[in-house]
C-alpha cells in the first residue's frame, strides 16, 4: 500500500462558498507554517495534508429549488404508506408540484401522491465516485 501523509481536516458550515474555503485554507496554511517555524509542540510533525471542506449538500431533497436542480437525476422515493403496493420507488426525478411527485421509471412516468411521500433521496455515490467539496 502506498504511504499517504496524515490529514488535518477542517469542516466548516455548509453555507461557506468556495471562495470562503480557499481563504480559510490559505490562512490556516500560513498560520500552521508560522507555528511550525516557531516550534509549536502541539502540531502534527512532518508532512501532512490540510483539507478544508463543507459537509456537502444533504442527500434528501426538500425544497422546490432542489427538485428543479436535480430534475433528471436518479432518486429513491419512500412513501409513508404503500402506493401501488410499494413503499420504495426508484427512477429519475421528473417533477414535483402541489399534488404529485413524478419519477421516470424506464421511460414511464410514475405519479406518487405528494402527501404520501416521506422522502426523496439521491442515491449514494458508487465506488470510485468522489463526492465532497475538498480543496
Amino acid at each position: 500500500a502506498e504511504w499517504k501523509p496524515p490529514c488535518l481536516c477542517v469542516q466548516v458550515a455548509a453555507s461557506a462558498s468556495s471562495e470562503d474555503l480557499q481563504q480559510l485554507n490559505s490562512g490556516l496554511s500560513a498560520w500552521l507554517d508560522e507555528q511550525e517555524e516557531a516550534g509549536a509542540p502541539d502540531l502534527p510533525g512532518g508532512m501532512f495534508d490540510l483539507i478544508v471542506s463543507t459537509p456537502g449538500a444533504s442527500d434528501t431533497l426538500t425544497t422546490d429549488n432542489e427538485f428543479e436542480v436535480f430534475k433528471g437525476f436518479d432518486v429513491v422515493v419512500r412513501t409513508r404508506e404503500p402506493v401501488k403496493g410499494k413503499t420504495i420507488f426508484e427512477g429519475s426525478l421528473h417533477s414535483r408540484d402541489e399534488e404529485w411527485v413524478r419519477i421516470n421509471k424506464m421511460g414511464r412516468i410514475v405519479k406518487l401522491p405528494r402527501e404520501a411521500v416521506d422522502t426523496v433521496v439521491l442515491p449514494k455515490a458508487k465506488d470510485g465516485d468522489r463526492a465532497g467539496a475538498d480543496i
